[in-house]
């Protein structure tokens, strides 16, 4: 990867996480309660004790804490979200409207996949191996 292109990618992360520590500062007592909520939400970047008990999916866990931290994005405003089936996952930035459908391999940690909504007319879902461009080009 070029020098200029990877300023850029950590200038865009440095970017994301400023606008989602701005935005959680704005937000009422009652409403962060409610995301933090983790009959809702399960915290990524957070204490590790609150991750799910099976071995799959605490290394999964890890693999998406490892990746956001890998693209530059302080995984403590990521959270699971909804576990869509057995592969497929749905992580969010509620701060900052972002949804990303992750997939992983079949009984494995390993991500295969990022999935983010586009819409033209309707919501389309595109896939990259790019978590950053998952999270740039996905629409609420």
């Amino acid at each position: 990867m070029m020098e200029l292109e990877k300023e850029y990618l950590a200038e865009t992360a440095e970017r994301i996480n400023h606008y989602s520590r701005v935005n959680a500062f704005r937000w009422s007592e009652e409403a962060l309660l409610n995301v933090l909520d983790n009959k809702i939400r399960t915290p990524i970047g957070w204490s590790k004790q609150l991750w799910p008990k099976s071995n799959l999916s605490r290394l999964r866990f890890y693999e998406l804490d490892s990746e956001l931290k890998k693209a530059g994005l302080d995984s403590s405003f990521w959270f699971v979200s909804n576990q869509i089936d057995r592969e497929e996952w749905l992580i969010d930035n509620p701060f900052i409207t972002k949804q990303i459908i992750v997939t992983f391999e079949k009984n494995h940690g390993k991500i295969k996949a990022y999935l983010y909504g586009i819409e033209n007319h309707e919501k389309i879902l595109k896939k990259t191996d790019s978590l950053l461009e998952a999270v740039l080009l996905s629409q609420p």
